[in-house]
């Protein structure tokens, strides 16, 4: 999401005017050449010389906060009001930001959480009704001062709660659910407290099994409100943009691509295609590799969920949006913003039971689980998600964002061969504009942009992009990688690796 915006900062004349496909591709191819280091052999060290001038420490902050710099430069031609006020809040505050960068928090409620759920740290922790009752006191503060923001925040702060999820098992154990500990309504209850729903009885919610369990994860809570909340300051414009308005930052992009005068028709119908030749080309892979039952039973698990984050997120125009959910009020930061913008979000899909809401132990976020048929979504789920592509990018600019989820060997193999495929049935090779010449085809692509999302969104971007390109033959053919280089293919090094499968997979 972040970088779409920095493309147009590559390309001054873009602002102020619609963003063509053409556009959009010069912009994008421009962006991978500059974090290219040629200098390196690739089949040396492949993420080197396909990302060594983007540093491989996680840049995701960093990109969010250089998108916004360009919040007050972009132009809409035909704006809802709730989107002007972002725009006019972001100048207001350029122009005197004494009086518009305002405490992140209310700190009053913060403190009171935090001092209840203190209290509560300081008993044995057996009476459960009592920390039912504090716990939806303190998600209902998490998740209405800002679910992007704490889910973040608890996963970089390095803070480990209990964890809740067995490893390569995504659902709650039965005996950590709110239902099974507490009953059908208290939990409702709950829900009503955090969501501010009404009805939603079937949500699963996270619950410490035993006293000595609540006692040690009410203190790590209480430690982590008191690290992370108390002492918040905002110290730029771009900042408070980024911190405060995660929500309608996403809107806007939507806004600003598929614009609602032009039908959104075009841009479902290719994300639908794209995700049909992923589900197509993971299909004809199970049907021929040899692969253990619990390797394809993993591997249609996974498909239900990756296809689920690219299409069931709802995009709709502003005309849509407001039928449903009311039009987005921008102005107010955070304080009861689930009740007023999120809520109606939420109170949709529950309506058409198209979900679940559940929480995991708090250091997991975004999760999504498949169980019985039914989806369930952490408390932490950012209800308007952008693809990580869009209209003006080429297949092979596209289908490396099916392997980020992962960052395993035989998503990439799986998600590969449906590339290659679909790229031979359903269209001829786009044409990359310079500063590509035609040393570099569409496959040489595939692998620089996939190594380049890597980087991005990872710490561990060297040992991954090895990880999945190590042993991967298509690679070691695609750049002529021969014997001796780090990255040429070894059959024997690498007997065996494609049964390590989406070992926990988190939408990021």
């Amino acid at each position: 999401m972040a970088t779409i915006l920095i493309l147009l900062a590559l390309c001054g004349g873009l602002y102020g005017q619609r963003v063509t496909p053409e556009q959009q591709l010069k912009a994008e191819t421009a962006l991978m050449a500059k974090r290219m280091n040629r200098n390196v052999e690739p089949c040396e060290n492949f993420t080197a010389f396909a990302a060594g001038n983007i540093g491989l420490a996680s840049t995701r902050a960093v990109n969010i906060i250089e998108s916004a710099k360009v919040l007050s430069r972009v132009h809409f031609p035909t704006q809802a009001s709730s989107l002007k006020t972002v725009k006019d809040v972001y100048k207001a505050c350029k122009a005197d930001n004494s009086t518009l960068i305002p405490p992140l928090f209310n700190t009053t409620e913060i403190k009171n959480v935090t001092d209840e759920l203190a209290k509560y740290a300081a008993t044995s922790g057996a009476d459960l009704t009592s920390f039912i009752k504090v716990y939806g006191n303190v998600l209902r503060v998490l998740f209405n001062y800002g679910h992007d923001y704490f889910s973040e925040k608890l996963f970089l702060s390095g803070i480990r709660l209990p964890s809740v999820i067995a490893k390569g098992n995504l659902t709650i154990p039965k005996e950590n659910e709110c239902k099974t500990l507490a009953g059908v309504a208290l939990c409702a209850n709950l829900t009503k407290t955090v969501f501010g729903i009404d009805g939603c009885t079937n949500a699963t919610i996270y619950i410490p099994k035993n006293a000595a369990e609540r006692k040690n994860y009410s203190t790590a809570l209480v430690q982590f409100l008191k690290n992370n909340v108390t002492a918040q300051n905002l110290t730029s414009c771009e900042e408070y943009i980024w911190k405060v308005y995660p929500i309608y930052y996403k809107k806007l992009l939507i806004d600003f691509y598929f614009p609602s005068e032009r039908s959104l028709k075009r841009f479902h119908d290719k994300i639908l295609a794209y995700a049909t030749g992923f589900n197509i080309g993971i299909k004809e892979f199970v049907s021929f590799a040899e692969l253990s039952n619990s390797t394809v039973d993993e591997i249609n698990k996974r498909t239900k969920t990756v296809l689920f984050h690219f299409l069931s997120h709802p995009v709709f125009d502003d005309t849509e949006f407001a039928k449903s959910f009311g039009t987005l009020n921008s102005t107010e930061p955070y304080y009861n913003r689930h009740i007023n913008n999120i809520k109606p979000l939420l109170e949709w899909n529950l309506k058409k039971n198209l979900t679940r809401f559940a929480t995991f132990s708090l250091e997991e976020h975004n999760h999504v689980v498949f169980e019985a048929d039914r989806t369930e979504i952490h408390f932490g789920w950012p209800a308007l998600s952008y693809p990580n592509f869009y209209e003006g990018l080429p297949t092979q600019l596209v289908f490396p964002n099916f392997v980020v989820p992962f960052k395993t060997l035989l998503a990439n193999e799986i998600t590969y061969a449906a590339f290659v495929k679909w790229v031979g049935i359903n269209e001829a090779v786009t044409q990359i504009p310079a500063p590509f010449g035609p040393e570099l085809n569409h496959e040489h692509l595939y692998f620089i942009k996939l190594a380049q999302l890597i980087a991005e969104n990872n710490d561990n971007g060297v040992e991954d992009v090895w990880n999945i390109i190590r042993c991967f033959p298509a690679f070691s053919d695609t750049f002529k990688c021969t014997h001796g280089n780090d990255f040429h293919y070894d059959r024997r090094d690498c007997q065996g690796k494609s049964e390590s499968l989406f070992p926990s997979y988190e939408i990021a």
